[in-house]
């Protein structure tokens, strides 16, 4: 896989892809980064990237020009071009999962008052962090970026640190007996669906006891078929929890990144 990443900042962008598991990938070539610089491509003596909006308004926007030599410096006919913006569709899981089958992705990050308009024809999809603002599109890019490459094969040591964590996809048949009566589950049963998101079930590590507080003991029974099901309906819990919004949404095994 190669990863694009077209930004202002480049330093910013190298110092965490030049750190911990990012660094690890990209030395076992399971991805390739390219970090590129908007202000390469400007023309004039201040390398001006941005302009007054037309209409008035505050701030600054980027010029179309700009991020039009810069995009096409590294697009190829299979590149998935994303751009990083507010109004973008929310990301989740799903599309980390989706997003590591492309070959060439392309990342373009904004800043001051965001893109020209205009640029949007040029990407594939609009992608949102969060229901916030940042002041630039540096840290969304990376938290995407970073989302889809510890999914890759090989980049991380254990396959079950990526399938058993938090924003996991479980098949409802077998949720449904460790749980019991769940009209949220039994709704999604209706409605032709087969799986469902949970977050995952928590984690303890020694000493066994601390200021009172133990480990259940069924973590410590050595009864692996037991611990499993614990697992499932702690994760089924905490989801009710911390994030029961998830459990309207559901899943079949046909869906994209499901697979």
């Amino acid at each position: 896989m190669k990863i694009a990443i077209l930004t202002l900042f480049p330093d910013v962008v190298t110092t965490y892809l030049e750190t911990s598991i990012m660094k690890r990938a990209a030395d076992a070539r399971n991805v390739v980064f390219e970090v590129i610089d908007y202000r390469d491509f400007a023309t004039d003596v201040h390398k001006s990237v941005d302009d007054r909006p037309f209409g008035g308004g505050a701030g600054m926007v980027m010029t179309a020009p700009i991020v039009d030599k810069a995009l096409r410096s590294v697009r190829q006919k299979t590149s998935h071009v994303i751009m990083t913006s507010a109004k973008g569709k929310p990301y989740i899981q799903n599309d980390a999962l989706r997003l590591r089958d492309k070959q060439d992705l392309i990342i373009l990050c904004g800043h001051y008052e965001g893109f020209d308009a205009r640029i949007e024809n040029w990407c594939d999809e609009l992608i949102s962090v969060g229901d916030f603002v940042v002041t630039g599109g540096e840290l969304p890019a990376l938290s995407i970026v970073d989302s889809i490459v510890r999914l890759l094969p090989g980049v991380l040591q254990k396959a079950d640190a990526i399938e058993n964590e938090t924003f996991f996809i479980v098949a409802i048949d077998e949720l449904l007996p460790l749980v019991g009566q769940s009209r949220d589950l039994a709704l999604l049963k209706k409605q032709g669906k087969t799986h469902v998101r949970l977050v995952e079930y928590p984690h303890y590590t020694r000493p066994q006891t601390y200021n009172g507080a133990s480990v259940p003991p069924i973590l410590i029974s050595g009864n692996h078929q037991e611990i499993q099901q614990w697992k499932l309906t702690k994760a089924f819990e905490e989801t009710i929890r911390c994030r029961p919004d998830l459990l309207k949404i559901g899943y079949n095994t046909d869906d994209e990144g499901l697979d």
